[in-house]
């Protein structure tokens, strides 16, 4: 017995290094007395071997064929090249590939067209935008105008920490003034100081998210070479700073900044729970917060 088989026209990537096998393709065709229809195809040149069965009567496949045959205006103008008809899921077979195992948009001119229609309609087509968000988030960490970037060493009752500082200079009237951000204790605080040319006099001021301050006085140490300051923060203890130069083993682009940030601020409550349990200890045993006596048993407490 002969039969007809319909293969609807379909638009298919082509695949660098690839070669087509053009061989004899034999095929059998058995319908059995349950109306069921079963192919066997056999492909000369690979020895490979195919059997399929159609759950479908005569009647059935002639009305497939019928409906296979005459395809929608839609999928006629998709394959026309009028991707704009095109259903979704097609647009997105054709806009992206997988690269070691994730997907990504293809970059060739070939499918540039399938990839700008993804994105007018919005599909992500399973392509992650993490890592582009991720980036756009963390350049707003700190202002666009800011083009200093330090090292900074503090030594504050808790122990010394080592950090980074954002900023930019600006020229008054009496001297010079600075706005600035710093690392402290898993937050961004914000920074300002001033200093008098003339009375060779400077002061700063540190405000943290969750209510710590610094204020106190500064010295530069010459052009590129950082500054000393030292004052008292909110709890009452002696603080002092060293502003690093920016230059050598000490040098800090944008980026290290950012990514220093991203990295200082992660959650962390177990740091902070001990701090504050440490705090709140030396506070039952009788010390006075914001005394010498207090800071050092603190510091004992977290060594524990």
């Amino acid at each position: 017995m002969s039969g007809v088989f319909l293969y609807p026209g379909r638009l298919f990537k082509t695949i660098s290094g690839q070669k087509s096998l053009k061989a004899k393709l034999n095929t059998t065709n058995t319908l059995l007395p349950n109306g069921t229809l079963v192919r066997f195809t056999y492909h000369a040149m690979t020895d490979a071997k195919a059997r399929y069965k159609y759950d479908m009567k005569p009647e059935e496949v002639l009305a497939a064929q019928t409906s296979a045959s005459t395809p929608s205006t839609a999928a006629k103008g998709c394959f026309s090249g009028n991707i704009v008809v095109c259903d979704d899921d097609f647009i997105c077979q054709k806009a992206t590939s997988k690269h070691s195992g994730s997907r990504k948009w293809e970059t060739t001119r070939t499918w540039d067209s399938y990839v700008q229609e993804a994105k007018r309609r919005g599909l992500s087509c399973g392509v992650s935008e993490a890592r582009k968000q991720h980036a756009a988030t963390r350049q707003t960490v700190i202002p666009a105008e800011f083009d200093q970037f330090r090292k900074v060493t503090f030594k504050l009752a808790t122990g010394d920490k080592k950090t980074m500082g954002a900023g930019r200079v600006e020229k008054i009237s009496e001297g010079f003034s600075t706005d600035g951000r710093v690392i402290l204790n898993g937050v961004l605080c914000v920074t300002s100081s001033n200093f008098n040319t003339e009375s060779k006099e400077g002061s700063f001021k540190i405000d943290c998210p969750d209510g710590y301050s610094i204020k106190g006085g500064y010295v530069p140490l010459g052009a590129n070479n950082g500054s000393i300051g030292r004052g008292y923060d909110s709890d009452g203890n002696p603080v002092e700073y060293r502003l690093h130069s920016n230059s050598g083993s000490n040098f800090v682009s944008k980026l290290d900044f950012i990514n220093f940030h991203n990295d200082a601020t992660k959650p962390s409550t177990t740091s902070t729970s001990k701090l504050d349990k440490a705090k709140s200890t030396c506070k039952d045993i009788g010390f006075t917060a914001g005394t010498e006596k207090f800071g050092e048993c603190v510091l004992k407490m977290m060594d524990k």
